[in-house]
């Protein structure tokens, strides 16, 4: 018979069933971090246990000697294991390099060496052997220098985990700090034991802990992961919140003592994360521990002050941290940078004052504007209104064909300059916006054949025909003088520029929402280069020499009085074919009521 009954190798398999349930509950988790080493962690105790239990129960000496060995690096995987997990759990891409592995290999392979080879060169620095007493055999070692390297290897492992562990727990004071120390208490329970066991630091005859330590184990972690959900959400939630949020933060101790910072807070900084940690604020951020000293660490507050990035004005949120029990433990800063916010705010601040100046000077242009065309109103309306009771006096008076002539010249003119006159302050008004309407129901088809039929003779002088095209009863509301103002204006234009051919006048309800009138001819047509320009009172859109002249205010106009009615007017033309002027008015409402 190989192996002999004892009452560790009873309770082992219950053991082993447990770790290997455990380890398979994980790997259910292993997108989150510290699982997946942790599922790898206990399946190397399970192995160590059956590997530990034979090796007990062996009875051939062979088999004893050659499951010691094997206990050697079971014992070894189990500590490299718990290293990455502490390294994984705390997110740390040093146990993912290479060469790294490498090294964590090399003192395993010198022990391997050594075991399988070391006495063919005369290397008996840690040799396994068995020990036959009358009761049961033993294997023991002897304690060279290999086995001491590789004693203090393991323990440098399970150090190393230990206070990766320990450190993150400490710097994260504001999370769940008593399930770090769970998971760190219970994953260390079967490596010390072991560790102690190997070491023969164990008391003669006291038995192997260990199994029991493992069921300890398994129950922690069972309760941290299911009922703290520690493993899932903290790693996580603190990569994306907290090193990826643009925001700088900060936690502090009690004693004002940096615990964490995040990227952005580094970069405001200009130092090196290492280089903060366990460091007082005032001597990582001066200006900040002298703003937040004087603040009451309630709700928010701004400040301005240099940084590594220049001067930057910050909106900073200032908390106090409590435990459960209502203790004070620490401080939490969240710096906002409202630098480009406050800019742009400085920036919309100026404009709007320039804004409010201009406005004032423009109003001043204006009062200066209205009060000069008045007096040159006036003063041209003075004597204007002379040479016209002149002229009709003289018209009326004078017997000669010729004086006659001349006088109805006279009388003529005057009246052309006197409607000049009104348009000007008519634009002027329309201009600054002090130009009134007198609204009424009108119907726009009245008020078109109205104005056909005045300009009707002028149109057969000239040879063209004035043909119209409208529908009847065209309800809308607007200003029957400034309508038929700016119907004289398109339709008078367009019978001016038209030499042969035609000018048709169209009129009809556009969506029932609007009246569209369309006057379109036969003429020269407008260049592309002067239709931008087509409704601008200070910009001539005819050529010097030209003998259609005129200040170019019919346009601009009947632009104001289609505007004012709340329509649109535009125009198209195709020089050498002719031109299209439209303009809509409102549809049966009544505007400016």
């Amino acid at each position: 018979m190989l192996f002999s009954i004892t009452g560790e190798s009873v309770l082992s398999p219950i053991i082993v069933i447990v770790s290997v349930i455990l380890a398979a509950i994980v790997w259910t988790r292993r997108p989150t971090p510290g699982a997946l080493p942790f599922s790898f962690l206990m399946l190397s105790i399970s192995v160590w246990i059956i590997v530990r239990t034979l090796e007990v129960a062996a009875v051939d000496l062979n088999v004893k000697l050659f499951l010691a060995k094997v206990l050697i690096f079971t014992t070894t995987a189990t500590s490299i294991m718990w290293l990455s997990f502490a390294l994984d759990y705390t997110r740390s891409k040093w146990w993912t390099r290479t060469r790294n592995i490498v090294c964590l290999l090399i003192i395993p392979s010198i022990t391997l060496f050594t075991i399988l080879f070391g006495r063919q060169f005369g290397l008996d620095w840690f040799v396994i052997q068995p020990v036959v007493s009358t009761s049961e055999t033993l294997v023991v070692w002897s304690r060279g220098p290999i086995f001491w390297l590789q004693a203090v290897y393991i323990l440098s492992l399970i150090m190393s985990g230990i206070l990766i562990l320990w450190r993150f727990a400490f710097l994260h004071l504001d999370m769940k700090r008593m399930s770090t120390i769970g998971i760190l208490i219970g994953a260390l329970l079967p490596i010390i034991s072991h560790s102690l066991m190997v070491s023969g630091f164990y008391p003669s005859g006291v038995m192997d802990v260990t199994p029991y330590t493992l069921l300890v184990t398994g129950f922690i972690y069972t309760l941290v992961i299911f009922r703290f959900k520690y493993i899932d959400v903290l790693p996580e939630a603190r990569l994306a919140l907290i090193e990826n949020i643009p925001d700088s933060i900060l936690v502090l101790d009690d004693k004002n003592y940096v615990i964490d910072i995040n990227p952005a807070a580094m970069k405001k900084i200009g130092r090196d994360k290492s280089l903060v940690l366990g460091e007082r604020i005032d001597s990582v951020w001066p200006e900040l521990e002298e703003i937040v000293s004087q603040t009451n660490w309630e709700g928010n507050t701004e400040a301005f002050f240099e940084t590594s990035e220049g001067n930057l004005y910050f909106d900073i949120s200032l908390t106090q941290i409590y435990n459960k029990r209502g203790m004070f433990t620490g401080r939490l800063i969240v710096l906002r940078d409202m630098t480009e916010r406050q800019l742009t705010r400085q920036k919309l601040e100026n404009l709007y004052e320039e804004e409010r100046q201009l406005t004032g000077n423009l109003q001043d242009e204006i009062e200066k504007r209205n009060t000069y065309t008045k007096a040159i109103v006036h003063e041209l309306n003075t004597p204007l209104t002379s040479i016209l009771a002149a002229s009709e006096m003289l018209e009326s008076e004078v017997k000669e064909k010729r004086l006659i002539a001349l006088a109805g010249n006279v009388r003529r003119s005057s009246l052309y300059l006197a409607r000049r006159i009104v348009d000007l302050i008519e634009l002027a008004r329309g201009e600054t916006g002090t130009l009134e309407l007198y609204m009424e129901p009108l119907d726009m088809s009245q008020i078109i054949n109205e104005v056909i039929e005045e300009i009707k003779k002028n149109a057969d002088d000239k040879g063209i025909s004035l043909i119209s095209d409208i529908s009847e009863f065209l309800m809308v509301s607007g200003d029957r003088i400034r309508l038929r103002q700016v119907l004289m204006n398109l339709i008078g234009n367009a019978t001016k520029y038209t030499d042969e051919g035609q000018v048709i006048v169209k009129a009809s309800m556009q969506d029932h929402s609007a009246v569209l009138v369309q006057v379109e001819d036969t003429g020269p047509g407008i260049d592309k280069d002067k239709m931008k320009n087509l409704f601008d009172p200070y910009k001539r859109n005819v050529d010097e020499g030209e003998k259609l002249g005129g200040i170019g205010m019919g346009l601009a106009l009947s632009k104001i009085f289609v505007e004012l009615h709340n329509g649109k007017i535009w125009a198209e033309s195709t020089p050498g074919k002719g031109s299209y002027f439209y303009f809509t008015i409102p549809f049966s409402k009544e505007i400016g009521s």
